[in-house]
């Protein structure tokens, strides 16, 4: 990748002036000089590689968690993601709406399990955000940074393992 944005100013100076004038006290006040356009372009550079970074994340599994690891679990990279449980539903139905569907006993050899609708595909979520129970985060920012690289109509839970 061509770095169309890197000057050393400090190195500039150095060029720009002419060699008869390139005397110690000379390169000093024209670096003090030049100080603040370098402090603008380092600030510059640090702003366009945070938009690079922000740019280069999509809403794959992987790399949301690699932007919980880089900002909560730097060093141990313990945060990963999972998918929500989800439930086929099964609808248990009145004898006067005449409709075949029946629970067993398990001596029947059927075992029938009975969800609310929280625990349905309807109402859980798309995906868990599963963090290590020794971490220590906050959880707003930690669900902001989840928002801001999600799709919109996915929802999730942060989950301590």
């Amino acid at each position: 990748m061509k770095k169309y944005f890197s000057v050393n100013y400090q190195k500039l100076v150095v060029l720009l002036t002419p060699t008869f004038l390139r005397s110690p006290l000379i390169l000093a006040f024209l670096s003090a000089l030049v100080a603040p356009i370098d402090y603008l372009y380092s600030s510059f550079m640090r702003f366009r590689d945070a938009n690079l970074y922000h740019l280069d994340i999509t809403p794959q599994v992987c790399f949301m968690e690699k932007v919980l690891n880089d900002r909560f679990d730097r060093s141990e990279r313990r945060i990963f993601i999972s998918d929500g449980e989800r439930f086929d539903q099964m609808y248990l139905y009145t004898q006067s709406e005449a409709l075949d569907e029946y629970i067993y006993l398990p001596s029947e050899g059927y075992v029938t399990y009975l969800f609310t609708s929280a625990e349905t595909g309807a109402e859980t979520v798309d995906f868990i955000v599963s963090v290590p129970q020794s971490l220590q985060f906050n959880a707003p920012e930690m669900s902001a940074v989840i928002d801001l690289y999600k799709l919109a109509s996915k929802t999730y839970k942060i989950a301590r393992i």
